[in-house]
């Protein structure tokens, strides 16, 4: 047990130097054959260690420890490991079990709340956006009550995501400003922050609290770090900064088929598969962007993420738009490709189509338009009606039906 409260001391400053008392916690207690500090063990080495590496560790951790903590009656742990394995499932993108998971929870008090975050998490997917935010506050709620220190920072975590699926994301910059001020060793919120402001059109600022930040390798491998990567590489492809992108790309390399979620699950903030197509663009690698679109899409769609599965297929639409299609002529009257190297989807609300121009007509165009033209569903309540969606949609669709330049 002392090996164990050690590690869960050493785990919220210093993540590496929890790791080997965790592992003599659990490791003890299977010599002693003590349950009870056996189960508190192998929880102290989920906590030891949050990186998406130890995802599938951390879930068969979980379902050992929950039968251990029903058999001794330790209530409390049992909720905790029922987060570690939900947690688990989400990043996993095994959201089917997650389901089977979040209908079958318990009762009782600690459990609730870890099940109606991740209620408001798979909301959050089906692009619910106003059962999600309903959602999030019960949550709050009932985390508050019983004294959940990161009650109040989930909820940030998740109207982030439910703002910006209704495009109003930069809402909530004072809440990261604050979030920033008070837990500065988590780079989250400065991460988040310089996406925010990049939405806003404030480069340099973005770029000043980028320039801030360690090294890709040197973030904080906490309960965070898979988003805090991902949206650097988004905030550093935008910026154009290749070393960041690069570093950024070959950290998540690994994980490209992981869902990308955030506080362990508690919200999510679509693929690994996205920042890894937009950094591979970015170094020049069209192919390999391509690639990692098609399987965004495949896995946005295999979950259900309907917001990220448009998003994907937008991005996916204006690459082989720009690439496929020969430069207008000096003579032509069409307009130029946009300066930046893909046209970002940055909200649901406020984006801009690419270019109008004479289109070779490809089966992933013409696919992606219909589709799209067609899709009715509650994702795209809040984006469906714009402009740009319907511009986009129009011109995909009908490049079939367009004359083809010689």
């Amino acid at each position: 047990m002392l090996y164990a409260e050690l590690a869960a001391c050493l785990a919220a400053t210093d993540p590496e130097a929890a790791a080997d008392p965790a592992r003599l916690a659990a490791r003890e207690a299977r010599l002693a054959d003590d349950e009870r500090s056996l189960a508190y063990g192998l929880i102290a080495e989920c906590v030891s260690d949050l990186s998406s590496a130890s995802v599938e560790r951390r879930r068969s951790i979980a379902e050992e420890v929950t039968v251990i903590a029903r058999r001794c009656g330790l209530n409390d742990l049992a909720a905790t490991a029922e987060f570690f394995r939900l947690s688990s499932l989400a990043e996993l993108g095994k959201i089917t079990d997650l389901d089977h998971a979040l209908g079958t929870s318990d009762s009782g008090s600690s459990v609730s709340r870890y099940a109606a975050w991740f209620r408001c998490m798979r909301a959050t997917l089906d692009g619910q956006a106003d059962r999600a935010e309903q959602l999030a506050y019960d949550a709050r709620a009932v985390a508050s009550a019983e004294h959940d220190p990161d009650a109040d920072g989930v909820l940030v975590g998740q109207l982030a995501i439910i703002r910006w699926m209704q495009g109003r994301v930069t809402e909530l910059e004072k809440d990261f400003l604050d979030r920033k001020q008070v837990y500065p060793a988590e780079p989250i919120w400065a991460i988040t922050l310089a996406w925010m402001w990049l939405a806003q059109g404030r480069r340099s600022a973005a770029r000043a609290l980028v320039d801030s930040l360690p090294p890709v390798d040197g973030l904080l491998k906490d309960r965070n770090w898979l988003a805090s990567v991902c949206i650097l590489a988004v905030v550093a492809t935008e910026l154009g900064e290749r070393k960041i992108a690069e570093d950024a790309r070959r950290t998540l390399l690994p994980y490209r088929t992981h869902v990308t979620t955030i506080g362990l699950g508690v919200t999510c903030w679509g693929t690994v598969a996205r920042p890894l197509a937009l950094t591979a663009e970015l170094l020049g690698d069209t192919t390999a962007a391509v690639d990692h679109y098609r399987e965004a899409i495949e896995i946005s769609a295999r979950i259900g993420a309907h917001a990220w599965l448009a998003e994907a297929q937008c991005e996916l639409a204006a690459l082989l738009l720009r690439v496929q299609d020969p430069p207008p002529t000096k003579h032509s009257s069409l307009p130029p490709s946009p300066s930046p190297p893909l046209v970002r989807f940055t909200s649901m609300a406020s984006t801009k189509p690419p270019p109008m121009c004479w289109l070779n007509c490809t089966s992933d165009r013409a696919d992606i338009g219909r589709r799209l033209q067609r899709r009715r569903h509650r994702a795209f309540r809040c984006w469906e009606d714009s402009a740009s969606f319907r511009s986009l949609a129009r011109h995909l669709r009908g490049s079939r039906e367009r004359p083809v330049r010689s």
